[in-house]
């Protein structure tokens, strides 16, 4: 699975699954596409819709759908948020991929983050990583 690391001015980085807004006249696959693409520079195939969810209290959006994608073309790396009022908000700074198989090599400040953890382990179990584990 990939994942960003996103550093804000004047906070904390944090982690997070690609991902973003609609555009007018845009479809959600067009949409999961250009988000990908503009943050991790590859191109991929949506294959389905895996997860959604209310978005957090206090969120820029009102529901979060996480889609599972195949990469088709492209080196994974740090994208831009090419939209102004995001430009200003922060920058990505990582492109990690994550086994789903075993957290053992995740970042340690992802496995205590209480916004991506739960829904990365929730995808987890969606497409049957967690096994015995719960």
């Amino acid at each position: 699975m990939l994942i960003l690391r996103y550093k804000p001015p004047e906070d904390f980085p944090f982690w997070l699954i690609p991902g973003g807004g609609r555009e007018p006249g845009e479809s959600e696959t067009e949409c999961v596409v250009r988000e990908v693409l503009e943050e991790t520079h590859l191109v991929v195939h949506v294959a389905r819709l895996i997860l959604e969810v209310a978005a957090p209290r206090g969120d820029t959006y009102r529901l979060l759908r996480t889609y599972l994608c195949h990469p088709l073309d492209g080196v994974a790396s740090p994208g831009y948020e090419p939209e102004a009022e995001a430009a200003d908000v922060g920058e990505i700074t990582e492109v990690r991929w994550l086994p789903l198989h075993d957290e053992h090599d995740w970042p340690d400040d992802l496995r205590q983050d209480h916004i991506s953890y739960p829904q990365i382990h929730e995808i987890r179990r969606i497409l049957g990583y967690l096994g015995g584990e719960e």
